[in-house]
């Protein structure tokens, strides 16, 4: 058992460790959705004092550094709302953390028809040698519900008293508002993947982190669009995408030495063997000539010079 004065030092005196807890679970969550392809932002803080030991009082906590729960806090905010589902599998996933306790805070405002957060909050505690014992509250949001919770905070959750039942009725309609919006942003993207040539753009993002890694030449992103949508029989398909970046990123760090090689060698030539040389579009070529030449041959388009190919393949070494 412990005051609220003894938990309030203890939480000062913690702070580094509690900071390094927090950003540890946040660079795992950035790592493990990049690695997906999942757009979101993720973010780390450990609980002011101040704030701390108002929850403290407001709450009568009888063990305060035991009950209080979120010291450590990680927001993660997607794009869309199905991203959640992929956040929490992180989440879980993770071993070096375990999932204690799950509340989807949307469902039950809803079932209770309560005014509060939404989003998912998922509790959890350190496994490993330098963190057990420690917990961590991860709040998984959409922007929307995001923006609804910081406006719930200041209208609802600070305020000494209940609003009045007309501020309340237009609290649920601009909530009923972020899950249209949310349900909307949903089922348009999920219009979008299904459409011919989604997979384009991703892989052009994925190959231009690994191109700078390397280069620092300028490229025509309409080029590329136009060559991986050519060689459209040979790349991934939406659902595939995932694993096809994450094969890509293996492929960049085994033969981090040779594309340094490369890319260094012809930067700075003009008149290279071929123009593809100074696209990011070539990382992905290096990759299929490296894992399915013939097969790659045979289905590089009839739109495409085969010089590239050969002078591609030639550079590689293959």
């Amino acid at each position: 058992m412990t005051t609220i004065a003894e938990a309030r030092d203890r939480l000062i005196a913690d702070t580094p460790v509690l900071t390094a807890f927090g950003d540890s679970i946040a660079d795992a969550i950035r790592s493990a959705t990049n690695k997906l392809s999942v757009s979101c932002k993720v973010s780390a803080r450990v609980k002011d004092p101040a704030s701390f030991v108002g929850k403290c009082l407001r709450k009568s906590y009888p063990d305060p550094w035991t009950d209080v729960t979120d010291k450590v806090g990680v927001r993660v905010t997607v794009e869309n709302i199905a991203d959640i589902a992929r956040i929490e599998t992180v989440v879980a996933e993770h071993p070096a953390l375990e999932v204690v306790e799950r509340q989807d805070k949307t469902q039950e405002l809803w079932e209770q028809r309560k005014i509060g957060y939404l989003g998912l909050h998922l509790q959890v505690k350190g496994l490993s040698s330098d963190s057990v014992g420690m917990a961590c509250e991860i709040q998984v949001r959409t922007a929307a519900q995001n923006l609804w919770s910081e406006m719930d905070h200041k209208l609802v959750y600070k305020p000494s008293h209940e609003p009045d039942s007309d501020t309340k009725r237009a609290l649920h309609r601009l909530a009923a508002l972020m899950e249209i919006f949310d349900e909307e942003v949903n089922r348009r993207m999920s219009q979008i993947v299904a459409a011919p040539g989604y997979a384009v753009e991703p892989l052009i993002d994925a190959c231009v982190r690994h191109f700078f890694m390397f280069s620092a030449s300028e490229f025509d992103r309409s080029l590329s669009r136009f060559v991986l949508i050519e060689l459209g029989a040979a790349l991934p398909d939406s659902a595939d995408l995932p694993a096809y970046v994450e094969r890509l990123s293996v492929f960049v760090s085994k033969h981090k030495d040779k594309l340094q090689r490369i890319y260094t060698r012809y930067e700075t030539v003009k008149e290279a063997p071929s123009l593809l040389i100074h696209q990011p579009e070539s990382i992905l070529i290096f990759e299929r000539l490296d894992s399915a030449s013939m097969l790659f041959e045979e289905e590089w388009p009839e739109t495409l010079p085969m010089y590239e190919y050969d002078a591609l393949k030639a550079i590689w070494g293959t």
